[in-house]
Formats: C-alpha cells, sequence, structure tokens
C-alpha cells in the first residue's frame, strides 16, 4: 500500500500492525476507518479542522454524560459534585458538539486564563478539564491526559469583612430572611458556606452545632 502523506499523520506499526494517527501537539488519535478510504480522508479533516466527525461519540456531551454515570463522580460528595457539574455545564455549552480528541494543552490554558480575575475558579475549571480527560483516557479515546502540569493560577488570600460592612449587612437583611441566617452561621462558626448551607435544625442541639466537613 503506498504510503499515505498528510500533514499530522502518524503511521506506526506494530506486530505486523499498521495504526495511522493524527497528531498536533502533544495530542494523538487514532484513525478507525480503512486508510486511504473516503470516511479515512473525512475522519482526517474533521480532526485537522477541530470538528466532530458525523455521528461522532467522542464529543465533550458524550464525555461529559459518561462522566456523570462515572463511579469517580458518583462518589464525590453533594457540594463537590454540584461545583462540577456547574463547570461541566459550562464547558459543555460551549464545547459540546466539538470533539474531544482535538483538545490540547493550548485549551486548557486559554480556558484557564479566561477566567484569569477569579483565579480559585480559573483552577477549579483547569482541574475540572484534568477530570474530564483522564475520564477520555479511561475511555480510550485518548492517550494521554494533556491538561497534567497545567499551572495554576496564584491570588491573594480572601480577606475578612471590616466591622462597618458586618454593621451595614446587618441593616440591610431581616433576621428571619435565608441571607442573614446564612450569614450569622457563617460569623457563628466559621464554616465554608457550603458547610453553612448544608446545616440542619437536627444538628444543633440548642449549644452546639455539629458539623461534618466537606473539606478538612
Amino acid at each position: 500500500m503506498k504510503k499515505l502523506e498528510l500533514p499530522y499523520l502518524d503511521t506506526i506499526s506494530v506486530k505486523g500492525r499498521t495504526y495511522h494517527y493524527f497528531r498536533k501537539g502533544k495530542t494523538r488519535v487514532r484513525l478507525k476507518a480503512p486508510p486511504g478510504s473516503e470516511a479515512f480522508l473525512r475522519e482526517y479533516w474533521h480532526l485537522r479542522r477541530g470538528q466532530p466527525s458525523a455521528g461522532s461519540r467522542t464529543t465533550w456531551d458524550q464525555l461529559i454524560a459518561s462522566y456523570y454515570q462515572s463511579s469517580k463522580y458518583k462518589r464525590l460528595s453533594k457540594g463537590t459534585a454540584a461545583n462540577y457539574r456547574r463547570h461541566c455545564e459550562a464547558i459543555r455549552e460551549k464545547n459540546g458538539a466539538r470533539d474531544v480528541r482535538s483538545f490540547r494543552r493550548k485549551h486548557a490554558i486559554k480556558a484557564r486564563d479566561a477566567l484569569q480575575d477569579t483565579w480559585s475558579k480559573a483552577n477549579e475549571r483547569v482541574a475540572v478539564l484534568s477530570i474530564l480527560m483522564r475520564h477520555a483516557v479511561d475511555l480510550e479515546w485518548i492517550d494521554r491526559n494533556p491538561v497534567v502540569n497545567v499551572e495554576k493560577l496564584t491570588g491573594g488570600e480572601y480577606e475578612p469583612w471590616p466591622e462597618d460592612k458586618l454593621k451595614a449587612f446587618e441593616a440591610a437583611c431581616a433576621a428571619s430572611s435565608v441571607e442573614r441566617i446564612v450569614y450569622e452561621l457563617a460569623i457563628g462558626t466559621g464554616q465554608r458556606l457550603g458547610d453553612c448551607i448544608s446545616m440542619k435544625w437536627d444538628d444543633f442541639d440548642g449549644k452546639y452545632m455539629k458539623v461534618v466537613q466537606e473539606k478538612t
């Protein structure tokens, strides 16, 4: 068979069998259609353009749906699962129909930098992207996780509200409002927002609040 000569196309022979891969940067995607066929070229050009092939089962939509059904996701705490889902849905909204196999390191960096004004959220987005890429590796859609070792952003510590801000908030919120209740729980217990939200009346014995922290 005449050797195929296309940009970004790698041909590898293993134990007498030949495999063709679309390779650009650190991402390598195997082309499964018969070499030189119309389907092969169609798949190649879809990958070259960063688009999913017709009827592709390797889109972000499919990956995220699969991750939601995974044991790793189902073992997460409710708070962590909800946070991951928010990031997953934001990723799905922008990239749902795109082919996961064309995702590269530079795309993760671009996604991180788009959120640089909120550095903790930017780092969470990178973490979720890495989790999804590991899931894609488990599904054998890609050979390696391109998000590994993407540098995290750093920022300052959150400063406590000064006394005048505390008084202004208390004056603006009715004592029985949800906002005021959460505020009093946060001030009184010093717990994270997620832990405050999960507190129930049954956890309060009249003097002490029993808290099981999501993070320690």
